[in-house]
């Protein structure tokens, strides 16, 4: 039990750290997980939070908010 809650808790602060929405990641990865060739570890990294790869509007924060009415759905802006 702890271990796992830390686990996720962990994931769920990365992404937000990422300014990722937690629940679009968490649903987007969960999602396509099932469909992935997970012996090919460089296909993983495509879903880490910080990954420049992630293909999916898992949604984004505004940079100068955090409350969870400033979430954005969309494409993940690139950084400048």
């Amino acid at each position: 039990g702890a271990k796992a809650s830390a686990t996720i808790y962990s994931i769920i602060e990365t992404a937000m750290e990422n300014g990722l929405m937690p629940f679009e990641y968490l649903k987007y990865v969960f999602e396509t997980l099932p469909n992935m060739d997970i012996t090919e570890p460089s296909d993983l990294d495509r879903l880490l939070p910080w990954s420049k790869e992630l293909q999916h509007p898992v949604g984004y924060r505004n940079e100068h908010t955090f409350g969870p009415a400033e979430y954005k759905v969309g494409p993940i802006p690139t950084l400048t």
